[in-house]
């Protein structure tokens, strides 16, 4: 067996695929084989990677499980096609697991300007995420901290931990499914921790404009953070909130209106609740199921544990 399977896709970002698999090469931990996935043709001639030809965009999480299927390592990591690696970071990653086998791991991002990208997450009890060191100095996280969510950009693991979990949600298509893999591995009592010392360069591409970016994350922040909050709490956990879920979500969008002048925000926000009432179906058939499974932790365990934060104790910080 391999010790690691490198996760790739490739599907929309064919000319970073070349700057990843020069630095994998150069690598002083070589027991491994790379997997990529794409809806095209894949032009690379090297026998440690294995092609996977998807026949549809089914979007990051489920292409990702399509491609997991073909994995044979021990371990499996995850990493996005506009990423590089250094010398030690598969060394010191693989070093770690087999001391830590029962844990998720986010290696250390870092963006071109040797600042952390991210170094994992939170999300408070309305389901928004808290990103942790964006933009901060690699040296202000060198601790193997807990978090709720690694960041899928470049995430690890042992291959039956993944299996355990039944991969990513695939209904999520994009955003959010790392939180949510994260959220449920704790729930299962597997702990997803920060490894600083596997560092991994993210350069993060995008093709948006300003206003299409801000409208494409006020779409999914608030389409997939619903999805989330009322597919995973706990009912009464959930049913506490749910209050506080409305108001912040109505007075988001008056602030779109009276303060912001941001008509074409307010819109998104009233397609995101639209496309999550869709989903309802969806969702009570996903609560139905999980009732039945057993659980480690509660969601008040997992706030006492500091991974889910209280959004009014965010708020203070942000002000």
């Amino acid at each position: 067996m391999v010790k690691l399977s490198i996760i790739i896709l490739n599907v929309g970002g064919r000319e970073y695929l070349g700057r990843l698999l020069n630095s994998i090469s150069n690598s002083s931990f070589d027991d491994y084989e790379i997997l990529i996935a794409d809806t095209e043709e894949i032009n690379v001639n090297w026998d440690k990677v294995i092609k996977i030809k998807l026949d549809h965009n089914y979007g990051p999480p489920r292409n990702r499980n399509i491609t997991f299927e073909e994995a044979k390592g021990e371990y499996i990591l995850f990493l996005d096609n506009d990423t590089e690696v250094f010398r030690d970071t598969l060394q010191n990653f693989i070093t770690y697991m087999d001391e830590n086998p029962d844990k998720m791991v986010q290696l250390k991002l870092i963006n071109t300007k040797d600042l952390i990208d991210s170094a994992g997450g939170f999300i408070d009890d309305l389901g928004y995420p808290t990103e942790r060191g964006r933009d901060l100095k690699p040296l202000e996280y060198r601790r193997y901290d807990r978090i709720l969510y690694g960041k899928g950009a470049a995430l690890g693991m042992k291959r039956e931990t993944f299996k355990k979990l039944g991969g990513f949600d695939g209904d999520f298509f994009y955003g959010f499914a790392d939180t949510d893999l994260g959220y449920r591995g704790w729930r299962k009592g597997i702990p997803v921790v920060f490894h600083p010392d596997s560092v991994v360069r993210h350069y993060e591409h995008g093709s948006f404009s300003s206003a299409e970016r801000e409208e494409r994350i006020t779409f999914l922040l608030e389409s997939r953070r619903l999805y989330f909050v009322f597919k995973n709490y706990d009912t009464g956990f959930l049913l506490r909130r749910i209050p506080f879920i409305i108001y912040y979500l109505i007075g988001s969008m008056l602030m779109d209106v009276l303060r912001r002048r941001k008509f074409n925000l307010f819109k998104i926000r009233v397609k995101a609740v639209s496309w999550f009432l869709t989903k309802i179906p969806e969702i009570i058939r996903k609560r139905l199921n999980q009732s039945k499974e057993q659980y480690v932790y509660t969601d008040s365990e997992l706030v006492n544990l500091g991974l889910i934060l209280y959004h009014k104790d965010v708020i203070k910080k942000l002000r």
